[in-house]
């Protein structure tokens, strides 16, 4: 019940800042629409989060989070030495990466925006733009650590809320630039962003006595297991992320592809932060318990819950969000430099992107199972035949399909990633497969085709009503249809037995209690 509370928690603080980016991208799709410039933020952004995601909250959270959450038990006063040595550490690598990454911008966007390159205005405003933002990756990182340890913990909202100060600080200075072809203003928005993030977090963690500092001794025998063990980590991280660079690489050969990609994964990112995010938070800390003291039935429980509710929520949120992917593109971006066919472009690869929701949820539930085992190289076995899988089908349906073809790509190697994560989970008796479990999938998806037919006839019905009315009549559209496609599907799982009414009311009772 303390999991159930903290989830809804970090749930609800997830999606306020999915929310919130929500917010940040359709300002930026309103002042820079999906041209040149637009495409040139996006790439300035994902520039430090590649080494953010490979070294803050990818690998080291993965390998660091369980390590400190074992010291924590055994050793409270050895973790605070532990983590003073890896902030260090970490200080002492981004600082580094960083000055390279800015003297070597140009011939990193030789690979990362080849399309970009004829462009020559276009080609130096990324880089100039990408100089800029990279010392962000110094402040992100760290404040990833300081995440790290607050989760760790048991204090698990202060890292959810940290992104609403960053997508704050991006849409005020979106406003404030008022050139559409040069965001400089967008570009140092980002670090001053980056600073408050790590102010707030570093204030959160001295607020619980956890805050870290620079110690003259970073290399330990914890330190150096921890850089051993991360890279593995490191290249499991790394290969998923030069996954996305490459799909990334082919958008820039399309104008404004780009952009189009960003404000789709924007809105499915929504369904996947609420859902995934809280899972993948907590379950890598109580996993990491569970398996120290060989409670292998409590851990397997735990992932079969939550594989449970995952999809619970999983399968109607990418059927609902896919049938009316048009409505709420529409309402979310068509406004100011946005147009109507950028809004047809982002909603097909929004609905492409769907298709791989149910399978994304599910890997942010598996993965944790191998790292709380500190088992960092299946993971990475795993990521190299997704990231294989992942470029052919780039590839092969870009050839045919174009923009859209690089989203659905994504969605096959998503399941194709969780397939893989299926199997090895049962085979090393991470996860063992119940009868109750597959019974309650064949329900559910059963259960889910009839919402699919009922969604699409209540859409009918309003079809002529939300694209000739004004932006209220829209909005009353997309809220009826989400309020009686929901009630109907709550309804439906309870009438046949999905959702046990007596594990509810228990839930219910024991929530009341722990609040």
């Amino acid at each position: 019940m303390s999991i159930f509370r903290s989830g809804i928690l970090v749930s609800l603080f997830t999606l306020l800042s999915k929310i919130s980016g929500l917010l940040r991208e359709q300002t930026i799709a309103y002042v820079f629409g999906a041209g040149a410039a637009a495409d040139c933020l996006n790439v300035s952004l994902k520039f430090p989060n590649l080494f953010r995601r490979i070294l803050g909250e990818g690998a080291l959270s993965s390998v660091f989070v369980p390590m400190y959450s074992q010291k924590m038990h055994n050793a409270p006063k050895s973790s605070k030495i532990f983590a003073n040595q890896i902030f260090t550490l970490l200080i002492c690598t981004s600082i580094p990466i960083t000055i390279l990454m800015q003297i070597f911008a140009p011939q990193m966007l030789y690979i990362l925006a080849p399309g970009f390159i004829g462009n020559t205005s276009k080609f130096a405003l990324c880089v100039m733009m990408c100089r800029i933002t990279m010392p962000y990756l110094i402040l992100i990182t760290l404040s990833a650590l300081l995440g790290g340890i607050l989760n760790a913990t048991r204090h698990y909202l202060y890292f959810a809320v940290s992104p609403i100060l960053f997508n704050a600080v991006i849409i005020g200075s979106c406003l404030l630039d008022k050139s559409e072809q040069s965001p400089h203003m967008v570009a140092f928005g980002i670090l001053l962003a980056g600073g408050l993030q790590f102010v707030f977090m570093h204030y959160s963690a001295r607020k619980y006595g956890l805050s870290c500092h620079l110690t003259k001794t970073m290399i330990s025998k914890d330190s150096k297991f921890l850089m051993v063990q991360m890279l593995p980590a490191i290249m499991s991280f790394g290969v998923t992320q030069i996954s996305t660079f490459i799909s990334l690489s082919l958008a820039s050969f399309i104008e404004g592809a780009i952009s189009i990609l960003s404000y789709a994964e924007r809105i499915f990112q929504l369904p996947l932060a609420l859902i995934g995010t809280a899972f993948g938070t907590l379950l890598l800390p109580e996993l990491a318990r569970f398996y120290g003291v060989s409670d292998f039935k409590q851990a397997n429980s735990l992932l079969e819950n939550s594989m449970k509710l995952g999809l619970i929520v999983a399968l109607p949120a990418a059927i609902g969000l896919g049938c009316i992917a048009d409505f709420i593109t529409c309402i979310f971006y068509q406004r100011g430099a946005f147009t109507a066919s950028d809004t047809y472009l982002t909603a097909q690869c929004l609905i492409a992107l769907c298709l791989g929701l149910p399978a994304s949820i599910l890997n942010k539930i598996l993965t944790p199972a191998f790292y709380a085992n500190c088992d960092v190289k299946t993971p990475f076995k795993i990521t190299i035949y997704t990231v294989i899988a992942n470029i052919f089908f780039n590839i092969t349906l870009m050839k045919f399909y174009g923009i859209l073809g690089i989203a659905a790509a994504s969605s096959i190697s998503a399941w194709f990633n969780t397939f893989l994560l299926l199997f090895l989970t049962h085979k090393m008796d991470y996860l063992v497969f119940s009868r109750t479990l597959s019974l309650f999938i064949i329900k559910l998806l059963i259960l889910n085709l009839v919402t699919l037919g009922s969604i699409l006839y209540t859409k009918s019905l309003f079809f002529r009503y939300f694209y000739e009315g004004n932006f209220v009549s829209k909005i009353i559209s997309l809220v009826f249809i989400i309020l009686v496609s929901c009630i109907g599907y709550i309804l439906l799982n309870l009438l046949f037995g999905v959702i046990d009414k007596n594990d509810l009311s228990k839930i219910k009772q024991r929530f009341s209690q722990k609040i």
